[in-house]
Order: C-alpha cells, then structure tokens, then sequence
C-alpha cells in the first residue's frame, strides 16, 4: 500500500478496511477515470484529490478516536512489515475502540 500525502502506511494499513466503506465512491470515481483514461496521471487529479482527502480524514478520525489503540497497532504492523496475522491483539483492541460502520 502506497504512503498518501505524509501519512503512514502502516496507518493506511490500520484503516484499511474503514477505507473500503467510508471512501467507496470516491475510490469507484478514481478507478473508474483511471481505467478510462489513457493518461490518467494528468486526467484524474481531481479524483485522485477527493481519494486521497477522503483517506487522510479517515485515518484522522481514526486518530482521534482511538489514539492509543491505533499507535500499538500500527506500531505491531511497522515492526512485523504489514503482517496482520503477527497483530491480531492489537487489531482487535483498535476495532473494539474504532469499529466498523
């Protein structure tokens, strides 16, 4: 998983899966231009913008939310190299306080 303006990818890992929810429509328009496009790095900044703003605010909220919960786990992720199954305690304590809509 690709770093997004600053924030971590351990963090954009953490939040993975809010992402799918909380940001679907503006991942649906990027993909959608991305794979219409045959320069898409130049024809989907827009798209690309509401994604990647869609994404920040969720690993913001996620931050304010679950402070302590997010920084264990997206710490256990740094120093297993993204391994979820390596975090699953500190997973379960980051859904318990930050959980899934």
């Amino acid at each position: 998983m690709a770093q997004v303006e600053g924030i971590k990818t351990s963090s954009l890992q953490a939040v993975a899966f809010h992402l799918f929810t909380k940001c679907r429509d503006q991942s649906d328009a990027f993909q959608s231009c991305y794979t219409s496009s045959d320069k898409p790095s130049s024809k989907c900044a827009e798209e690309y913008k509401a994604l990647t703003a869609c994404a920040s605010a969720v690993v913001e909220d996620a931050s304010a939310k679950a402070h302590d919960e997010m920084h264990h786990y997206t710490h256990c992720l740094d120093l297993t190299g993204g391994r979820y199954s390596y975090c699953r305690p500190e997973r379960a304590a980051f859904e318990a306080a930050f959980p899934l809509e």
